[in-house]
């Protein structure tokens, strides 16, 4: 582009940049006035290199008078009436933004008198975070919001105006829920991830490690030669759904809040439970009617260093623990190792809902070894719509599951045997 093929733009965009400032859209005009210093920018560039070569033609005393006379009187006005009215926008520009400014320090002012003069009802003071959206001056407070959705930090703002998540008596009941409930992430690897998509390095070959070589003294000690990894990638997806409750119904009900929360706080779970139930379906299952099978599995089915549990549905359970041995004795041993008590030839026993892993289900090895869980964001966020007089309840959950290592671990579809 030549000097004044910029300079052409940079008149198109003074030209947008006051139709922005007309509207009052700030945001766009300060767009504007960076591509116009970007403009400014390439013609001192170009004047440089036009200098340059100017220069290195040296031209004649008389041609250098006559140039500067002709540049003096035809470019000289038009660069100043340019420079002129960039200083001029760019001043309303400022000016834009200070009464904006005064305006946003005002409204969060009396936004603090309003949360602070509602009384010892609702407690807003002992509050953690809560966001206040749909009122004048919300585009400072919905901005920071939106920044914690998105990255999950927080910037530039005070716990009155930010409030992304529930109050913190709240928070601790949900996560106190959460680990009372069913959780298969509880018995999985799980791994917290920064990104969308990657890859985490697995061992994909279960064959014995090398032992060490013998080396005599002083020599230079050999390399030695590990298992192959592999890469399992992940890609995370987003679950995420809201609730939305009036403020009647939370002001005239009976424990509307908790509810919801005990609600929101049980679909985590079971969003986290489906994940990892969906990749351990790609496993191929055994059909087994008989102990003997099941010892068998335990015996030889996986490695020694995966043999380490025995996770059952609550059916399979209820049918282990009322069968008994030639001698009339009950099959299943006290174990004071694992939560249910019990343990199944020397394997501790976990026992899960019928309704969380399905019936007739049993997983004998290690979960924690064949599967993995990645968590990218676990979120609940609880904020207030004050146009529509209401409370919204919105759980969101990143992440994605698969299996890493199917030699770990046996399904195993068990069928109890019929009683002679």
């Amino acid at each position: 582009m030549t000097i004044e093929e910029v300079r052409s733009e940079i008149t198109n965009k003074l030209d947008e940049m006051q139709r922005a400032l007309d509207a009052d859209d700030v945001e766009k005009a300060e767009a504007i006035k960076a591509e116009i210093a970007e403009y400014q920018e390439m013609i001192k560039q170009l004047e440089a290199e036009l200098a340059e070569v100017e220069g290195e033609e040296q031209p004649t005393e008389e041609e250098s008078e006559d140039k500067e006379v002709a540049e003096s009187s035809t470019g000289e006005t038009d660069v100043r009436k340019l420079e002129a009215r960039i200083a001029d926008l760019e001043k309303e520009l400022e000016d834009k933004n200070e009464e904006r400014n005064e305006e946003s320090s005002t409204q969060v002012e009396d936004n603090k008198l309003n949360l602070n003069n509602e009384g010892e009802e609702r407690k807003m003071t002992e509050i953690v975070e809560e966001v206040v959206l749909n009122v004048n001056g919300a585009d400072e407070i919905r901005s920071a919001y939106q920044e914690f959705l998105v990255t999950g930090e927080k910037r530039n703002v005070t716990s009155t105006d930010e409030g992304v998540l529930v109050p913190e008596e709240v928070a601790t009941s949900i996560e106190n829920l959460m680990d009372e409930l069913e959780g298969l992430d509880k018995l999985v690897d799980v791994k917290h991830v920064n990104s969308a998509i990657g890859k985490y390095p697995v061992r994909n070959a279960d064959s014995a490690v090398s032992p060490l070589p013998t080396v005599e003294e002083l020599e230079e000690s050999p390399e030695l030669g590990l298992r192959k990894l592999g890469d399992y990638k992940y890609e995370i997806k987003t679950h995420r759904g809201l609730v939305k409750a009036s403020f009647e119904a939370i002001d005239d009900a009976v424990e509307v809040e908790k509810i919801i929360n005990e609600e929101m706080a049980e679909a985590i779970v079971a969003t986290k439970n489906k994940a990892i139930l969906d990749a351990l379906a790609t496993l191929p299952a055994q059909e087994v009617a008989d102990l003997d099978a099941i010892k068998t599995i335990v015996n030889t089915g996986v490695a020694k260093r995966y043999a380490k549990q025995i996770v059952v549905s609550t059916d399979v359970y209820d049918a282990l623990d009322r069968m008994k041995d030639s001698n009339g004795q009950y099959l299943l041993q006290p174990s004071v190792t694992a939560a249910s008590g019990t343990k199944l030839f020397g394997k501790d026993l976990v026992v899960v809902d019928a309704e969380v892993i399905g019936e007739g289900v049993m997983y004998i090895g290690s979960l924690k070894d064949a599967a993995i869980l990645f968590l990218r964001k676990e979120l609940y966020v609880n904020y207030e719509i004050w146009n529509q007089y209401g409370k919204v309840f919105t759980p969101v959950v990143r992440l994605d599951a698969g299996v890493k290592n199917p030699n770990a671990v046996v399904k195993v579809n068990f069928t109890a045997p019929v009683e002679a």
